[in-house]
């Protein structure tokens, strides 16, 4: 890993100023030389992290800094790369570099809290290998007058690749109106082994008692020097006052650790993401299924040490299970240098509804070529959130009603019709997480009918089931129709497996006197033979169908005889059917012929029907019967054809009412 400094030890310096923005960078000599060999062809490139990392003057990490950068050192091709994180760090992985070295160009854009303008860097020459370059960035406080002043610097120091290391705090100043003296104090505890100074904005030190006046900056500066391992904490402390009243006071925590980094390290920390199972991603109880957990653990080992992983702590041992860890057994794995772990594989069986957790254990133990141990006090801890299923089932009135389904529901039809505005529907939910699958019957099933009566609804879906009442003649008269007074009252229950209630009973109403409104226009065709082709015909169970045939012996009646020059017709049957003229009005545009039912139900007892009607025109009401049914007729309007009377084209148009 090379490193391009941009602190000002050991390597040749150049530095930026940009208001209280001290960017300073140093060069090791020995990356401009670049990496390739002789033989080796200029074209090739090798991809390349290059890390890019921002702090401030005390060393500590700068978030949120926003990074652009482009090959060679055309500004204009700048383009966003992100934003460093909490750690101060941003990525730039596999950028292609040839192996003599690439220019890059940098342009970093300081958070809102510095003030700063972006700062563009380079064009820089970044070498054949992964690089890290150090952005510092310098800022300014006031330490109001008659205050404190607080700040932390933490030291990490590797014994192996530098023996010190020097962090300052930001450019200080105060607002007192005489100029302050400055006394230092020690660094307690003194086993840390640091040098504290004090210096100006030009690096000049001023000593352990100075003066400042209002304005004038100044840091203190801690040198870290240990020649050993160091883990220890301390602090320091100043005072500074004008002698008439005016003071100030501050104090600096310190945290100091050194080490020998060619030993085995520990993974600093562990990513494990939970699986998200909620409802929508429920299991059903009873069932299984199986679930990989990703977990985030890559060895960077430069001195060829291992992780151990062995498995500390099972799951309890209730729904979940671990299958395997990184493919294999779930007891131990071991991960070598430049290794990555994938994931832990567990099978989910859930016994209940509702949300199971449980957690699993992995402890990690670092292991050098010698084979020396180191155990690591961080350990892989696998929190396991899963969501029992269920069905569960709503039943509603209508897919837009939220009211329960009463216990009992009448149903109303006239006899010999299926009118599905008459039907009940009822409309089942799956309020659950799993599949819902329902069956309904009837206990009896003569004069009721279900539609349909096998279901299968998905989470939160909604399906209806018809239900209709079907009463035909054998069950109103099933003795034949006049032998006995009407069944009129029918009863059944509906039985539904898979929701509540359970069953409950239907009730039927048969009308055996209903009226229907039927509106039809006939034809009479000037053929030859006098063919008719159009007419009505009555069927058994009480509708009326329209017909286009040659024969006219089973049609009830048809349109004959349109006179061309008046607007009249005549109508006929050959099928038994009788007809009389009783009205002549007109209907209002909201008012139909079963309005008037009751004004000429009576004419159906009455006398004067014939087999035919030689003449009717427009506005006549027209009693027709067969046997004990009746019916009534309107005729809306006649049209004729004048501009060929020879060859006709007329239609004759009617509102019937049948039965009466």
């Amino acid at each position: 890993m090379n490193t391009l400094y941009c602190d000002s030890v050991g390597a040749p310096l150049f530095a930026i100023r940009q208001k209280y923005l001290w960017l300073v960078f140093g060069l090791l000599l020995c990356l401009m030389g670049g990496c390739q060999e002789a033989t080796e062809p200029e074209t090739l490139s090798l991809p390349v992290t290059i890390t890019l990392r921002v702090e401030d003057q005390s060393g500590q990490p700068i978030g949120r800094t926003d990074v652009l950068f482009t090959r060679g050192g055309n500004a204009a091709n700048l383009t966003l790369a992100g934003s460093t994180g909490g750690d101060g760090l941003l990525l730039l992985r596999n950028q292609p570099v040839r192996l003599e070295g690439e220019d890059f160009l940098f342009r970093f854009i300081p958070p809102v809290q510095f003030s700063l303008d972006p700062i563009t860097v380079g064009p820089l020459r970044i070498p054949c290998s992964d690089t890290t370059l150090s952005i510092r960035l310098s800022r300014e406080e006031l330490i109001r007058c008659n205050s404190a002043y607080s700040a932390a610097l933490d030291f990490l120091l590797c014994l192996d690749e530098q023996d010190s290391e020097e962090l300052c705090t930001p450019l200080l100043t105060h607002n007192c109106p005489n100029p302050l003296e400055f006394t230092l104090g020690s660094l307690l505890p003194d086993a840390l082994g640091m040098t504290l100074r004090a210096i100006d904005e030009t690096g000049q030190e001023l000593g352990n008692v100075f003066s400042r006046a209002a304005g004038e900056r100044f840091q203190l500066c801690l040198l870290f020097q240990p020649n050993a391992e160091v883990e220890d904490e301390g602090q320091i402390s100043f005072s500074a006052s004008d002698g008439v009243g005016n003071a100030i006071s501050g104090s600096i925590r310190v945290t100091a650790q050194s080490e020998r980094c060619d030993e085995c390290d520990c993974p600093d920390s562990f990513s494990v993401r939970e699986p998200e199972v909620n409802e929508r991603d429920s299991v059903c109880v009873g069932a299984s299924e199986r679930f990989e957990v990703p977990i985030r653990l890559s060895n960077f080992s430069e001195e060829g040490c291992d992780y151990l992983i062995e498995l500390q702590e099972d799951f309890s041992g209730g729904d979940v299970a671990i299958l395997a860890f990184n493919g294999r057994n779930k007891f131990n794995a071991t991960l070598a240098a430049g290794g990555n772990t994938g994931f832990l594989s567990v099978l989910y069986t859930p016994s209940s509804r509702g949300e199971y957790r449980d957690r699993a254990v992995y402890s990690v133990r670092a292991r050098n070529p010698e084979g020396e141990l180191l155990e690591c006090e961080s350990t892989i801890a696998v929190t396991f959130i899963g969501w029992g299923g269920i069905p569960e089932c709503l039943m509603i009135e209508d897919a837009n009603d939220t009211s329960f389904v009463p216990t009992t529901q009448r149903l109303f039809q006239c006899v010999n019709q299926d009118d599905n505005r008459l039907a009940k529907r009822i409309a089942f939910i799956n309020t659950g997480e799993c599949d819902l699958d329902l069956s309904l019957a009837l206990d009896d099933g003569s004069v009721f009918e279900l539609n349909p009566t096998e279901l299968n609804i998905e989470p939160g879906q909604t399906q209806e089931v018809l239900v209709k009442f079907l009463p035909r003649d054998e069950n109103i008269w099933p003795s034949g129709r006049g032998a006995a007074p009407p069944l009129v009252e029918f009863a059944d229950v509906l039985r539904i497996n898979g929701c509540e209630p359970a069953s409950f009973d239907l009730t039927g109403l048969a009308d055996t006197v209903c009226s229907f409104v039927t509106n039809l226009c006939l034809h009479r065709y000037g053929e030859e033979n006098d063919t008719y082709t159009e007419g009505v015909r009555i069927l058994e169970d009480n509708q009326l169908l329209f017909v286009n045939q040659a024969e006219t012996s089973d049609i009830d009646f048809y349109v004959d005889a349109i006179d061309v020059g008046i607007p009249e017709a005549a109508i006929r049957s050959e099928s038994g059917l009788l007809f009389k003229v009783v009205d002549s009005r007109s209907l209002s545009p909201n008012e139909t012929l079963c309005d008037l039912r009751d004004r000429y139900f009576d004419e159906c007892a009455g006398g004067g029907f014939s087999a035919s009607l030689p003449t009717v025109n427009p506005n006549d009401v027209i009693i027709f019967k067969r046997d004990n049914f009746c019916g009534a007729m309107w005729i809306s309007k006649i049209d004729l054809d004048r501009a060929d009377p020879g060859n006709a084209l007329a239609q004759v148009c009617f509102q019937i009412c049948y039965p009466l």
